[in-house]
Parts: structure tokens; C-alpha cells; sequence
């Protein structure tokens, strides 16, 4: 196995930039204007003139010759989505609870804000994080087993009398990499989230009922099957498939800080310069499946984290619709931008952002995501106390403390997004609260005054009962 250093990488690139005279591209300086009315709800982005030409990660010169090519992905502005969305009653379909969640899918008007039918697609309790397959014929998700312990399952989003089918024990957040192949966060060999957290899982379906072809795959973790590269000082999590291109995926990595005791290094490679302060600090990277070699900017990708030179985690990734741009949530700092009053007290709140990046070469020739507002996120938060129907979807016996926008996917546009929105109390840490958890539906055209669309309140109008009485608890999008 190689692993092309990144120093030596620098140097390289560095002397063919002097002696070939080829010309940086630098963070784009975002200008964006606080005057005007909201975008309405049924606003479509515009095509984006700065998307670059040419994609590295289409035609990475380390893969085998039959990795498959990038597709042009058509630029389109759906008028209907279809959203999956896990929810539940009574508090019982949350972060720290969700032991009550089933799906539920949304067929949402986005011209006109409303909501045209409603229909339940799962009804095992327990089951969360949603995934359609591309051809719309399966949904994945993850089902909680008691505890910590969750199962990877699909069920036929055509044949009601389909079984589901349990692909991976203690594996979670699965995305399908084709209409018959599985990418999810695998418990890893060793064990232990506190050291490495999961490898990348793969799992291959089919037959009629569907089921699970031969035996899980770890395409991170240990030696990869489609390139015999050994990777098991890497580690993946939350993967999601490129539009395009199936090999090409991003993730999020954590450090395997038991190796560098041993070793005095990392091994993989996207790791190395991480220090050790953190094992919560997950790193966001793009990878190519197929990769025989591991080469920065060929067949792995960084992320330039232009907020926080100390690398903070980034983590729940996701591609936008056309493939050329990817979110991920800055987790575990928390920006403190705002207060709120709540029986009498005055106390801070912790806001986590979503970021989006795009490819550009940086100085030393070598590609890399770049955050395409620089250190701004890709909208600015609307403030909890400022949601619709606050008073009736915020227990008013808790405050929020930390306010969580993450598990985001685009939904039909890079300017749009299906994101988890909730609020937690920690006003005492051995007994966390949720003060509430909520679908959102944002709209971010003017990234500084987002249009928020509360779905989990489109459920309640639906079935007749009172804000707040449903929570809900991540989602997925699908243009039909």
C-alpha cells in the first residue's frame, strides 16, 4: 500500500506552482445583503455560475478502469418533493427517545407550501433515519434493538407484504449506494466508539422478497474487497453516495487514537495532521470506493475548515442534488450568538451550523472542499424563541440550551434543505431534555433570512391533534 504524504504532496505541487505559474483559487468572499423580504416558499435557486467545470473526483486516476464515471446531473427546480419523516407522539420520537418513531412520507407542494398527502410507510416503532433507494422502490433506516444497539433495515416501498429485511447488527445511518447496495456506519472491529466509532459497512440486497446477498462488507476498517487496499486505520460514518458517481463518497472519520499510541502516527492519511484533544471531533472527508492508493486530491478529498483552525468535527454529510456541493454539521463546538428568557432566567444558547463546501485547488495544486461562504454557515439560524407556534411546540417547563439544526439532507435544490431542528435542556447534565424536536423545511436563497416550513406541524394539522404533541426526528427528501 501507498499513502502519498501530504507534505511531500506540498512540495511537489508547490515547485510545479512557481515553475509553472498556475494560479490559486482562494475562498470565495460571500456578499450577501440583510435588506429585503424573505424568499417565499416557493422560491427557486437560480443556476450557479461558480460551480467549476471540471470534477476531480469524475475521473480519479488511481481507480480501476471500470470505476464508474461521473453523470451530468441536469439542473432542475421539482415543483413536489416527497419527505420522509420520523416522528411519533406523547415525546417519544426524539434524540434521547425513540423508542416511538415510525415513517411517515410527505408528498409537499413546494410552490405552494402545502401539504398533499400523507402515508405511512413504516410502522415498526423504534425506526428513524430514513433512505430512499434511487429507483423509489425500497426505504432504509435505522430500527433501535434496545439500548445503544440499532439494526440497519429495508422494507418495499412497492409490495406492502414484504418482509423487512435486517441487513447489520450495531450498524446505523445507512444511504444506498445503488438500488441494491447499502452504506452504513458498521460497529468496528474493536468495539469501541470512544476510540474509533465505525468502520464502513456494505451490504449488497436482491432476490424477490429482497434479501440480503452474501455477507457485510467493510469498505473502511479492513481491506477494502473492490480494491484490496488496506484501510483499517480508517474509519467511516454517515456516509452518503455522490449523485453520479457511487464510488465516490463522503463521510465523516473519526481518530484512532489506540493506533497513533502504538504507531506514533496515523495511518490514514486524512487523519494524520488531526491532534489528539477530541475523540469527538469527527473529520469530514470524500473518498473514492475504488481507490488502490491514497492520494489527496485523487482519491481522497479534505474539507478546509476555514472557521476553526483547530479542526473542529464536522459530521452528517450530505451531497446536493447535482453532486457539487456537500453539508455537514459543525459539531461538538456550539456558538453562542443569542439569549433567551424563560421563567425568569436569562441564560445563553449553544447554536451548531450547517456548512456547505465545494471543490476548489488551493495554493499547493491540490483539491480540496472549500466552505462556500467562507466562515459563515449556509443560512443563518432563525432563532427558537422566533420558530411559528413557539408557545405551543416548546414545553415550557424546560429551556434550550443547545439548539441543534443537523441530520440535514438537500431537498430538490443546493439552496434547500430537510433538516432536524430541536432544543435541549441542559440545565442538568445527568438528565438531558428535550424541550422540543421538529422537521424544518428551509428554504436558504437569502442565507441571512432562511424560510422555515414546520412539517412535523403539517402532521398534526393532518391528523387533528394540538402543536407540539408530535415530535419528530431526522428525515430524508426525494424528488419524485
Amino acid at each position: 500500500m501507498f499513502i502519498a504524504d501530504r507534505k511531500t504532496l506540498r512540495i511537489i505541487a508547490t515547485s510545479i506552482l512557481f515553475g509553472g505559474g498556475l494560479s490559486a483559487c482562494g475562498t470565495p468572499d460571500a456578499v450577501e445583503s440583510d435588506a429585503g423580504p424573505p424568499p417565499a416558499a416557493d422560491s427557486q435557486p437560480g443556476p450557479n455560475t461558480s460551480d467549476s467545470t471540471h470534477d476531480p473526483t469524475a475521473d480519479s486516476t488511481m481507480a480501476p478502469p471500470d470505476s464508474t464515471p461521473d453523470s451530468p446531473i441536469a439542473p432542475t427546480s421539482p415543483k413536489t418533493v416527497m419527505i420522509y419523516i420520523a416522528s411519533g407522539e406523547n415525546n417519544d420520537c426524539q434524540r434521547y427517545n425513540a423508542a416511538g418513531c415510525k415513517i411517515d412520507a410527505l408528498h409537499w407542494d413546494l410552490e405552494k407550501a402545502t401539504l398533499n398527502s400523507v402515508k405511512q410507510v413504516v410502522d415498526m416503532p423504534g425506526s428513524f433515519s430514513p433512505s430512499i433507494s434511487p429507483d423509489g422502490s425500497h426505504i432504509a433506516f435505522d430500527n433501535s434493538a434496545g439500548g445503544n444497539k440499532l439494526t440497519v433495515t429495508t422494507r418495499s416501498l412497492l409490495n406492502a407484504a414484504e418482509a423487512d429485511v435486517v441487513v447489520a447488527f450495531g450498524g446505523d445511518k445507512s444511504n444506498w449506494r445503488s438500488d441494491s447496495e447499502l452504506l452504513f456506519g458498521l460497529t468496528s472491529l474493536e468495539n469501541s466508539k470512544e476510540d474509533r466509532w465505525a468502520d464502513l459497512g456494505h451490504a449488497s440486497l436482491g432476490g424477490n422478497p429482497f434479501s440480503l446477498q452474501g455477507e457485510v462488507d467493510r469498505y473502511l476498517g479492513a481491506i477494502n474487497p473492490l480494491s484490496k487496499l488496506d484501510s483499517s486505520n480508517c474509519s467511516g460514518e454517515d456516509p452518503f453516495t455522490k449523485p453520479g458517481n457511487n464510488n465516490i463518497v463522503a463521510l465523516h472519520t473519526a481518530p484512532y487514537w489506540a493506533e497513533i499510541e502504538r504507531h506514533g502516527t496515523h495511518t490514514c492519511p486524512w487523519m494524520v495532521e488531526v491532534p489528539n484533544t477530541d475523540h469527538k471531533n469527527p473529520q469530514p472527508v470524500v473518498v473514492d470506493l475504488r481507490a488502490k492508493e491514497w492520494i489527496e486530491g485523487q482519491t481522497f478529498w479534505r474539507f478546509k475548515m476555514t472557521w476553526n483552525a483547530d479542526f473542529p468535527g464536522c459530521a452528517h454529510l450530505a451531497f446536493s442534488p447535482d453532486g457539487s456541493r456537500v453539508l455537514c454539521t459543525d459539531q461538538p463546538t456550539f456558538h453562542h450568538e443569542d439569549h433567551t428568557t424563560t421563567q425568569g432566567l436569562t441564560y445563553a444558547i449553544g447554536f451548531n451550523r450547517i456548512y456547505g463546501f465545494e471543490l476548489e485547488t488551493n495554493a499547493f495544486g491540490i483539491d480540496e472542499y472549500v466552505s462556500v461562504r467562507g466562515t459563515d454557515a449556509l443560512f443563518k439560524h432563525t432563532h427558537p424563541a422566533a420558530l411559528k407556534d413557539i408557545a405551543q411546540i416548546w414545553d415550557p417547563a424546560l429551556r434550550c440550551d443547545v439548539y441543534y439544526t443537523k441530520r440535514a439532507d438537500f431537498c430538490g435544490s443546493k439552496n434547500r434543505i430537510v433538516a432536524n431542528t430541536y432544543c435541549i435542556d441542559q440545565s442538568d447534565k445527568s438528565n438531558l431534555k428535550t424541550a422540543f424536536s421538529r422537521v424544518m423545511l428551509i428554504d436558504f436563497s437569502a442565507p441571512e433570512i432562511p424560510v422555515y416550513n414546520d412539517l412535523t406541524s403539517k402532521l398534526e394539522d393532518q391528523r387533528g391533534v394540538p402543536r407540539g404533541s408530535i415530535t419528530s426526528f431526522t428525515a430524508a427528501c426525494r424528488v419524485p
